[in-house]
């Protein structure tokens, strides 16, 4: 029994450790410039399909951050939207688009 209880323990602080992992991964995922952070920045980002895989890009087309995510597993009017491009103003609205997309 007591070893039951101690390997529930050990099995719970790994799963808690991978909980911590996955976080800090997505917020490094959505790290973008700092002067992003203003409600209406000067610059304006676009979100779109690279190489099959969803990209942030500058609107000069400098790639700010490639999220890893593959656009064909999306659905396809996302897969659409992606192809156009979405234009991205802030911090929010890129956490609500990639939210929407389910990214």
């Amino acid at each position: 029994m007591i070893i039951m209880q101690k390997l529930l323990a050990v099995l719970i602080a790994a799963a808690a450790l991978f909980v911590l992992w996955v976080g800090v991964g997505l917020m490094m995922l959505y790290r973008v410039s700092p002067q992003e952070d203003t409600a209406k920045s000067d610059a304006a980002y676009v979100l779109k399909s690279s190489s099959g895989r969803a990209v942030l890009f500058t609107k000069e087309g400098e790639e700010v951050a490639d999220y890893g995510i593959y656009v064909n597993l999306l659905p396809e009017a996302d897969q659409q939207r992606l192809k156009d491009g979405i234009n991205i103003d802030n911090r929010a609205e890129l956490s609500k688009v990639l939210e929407d997309l389910g990214i």
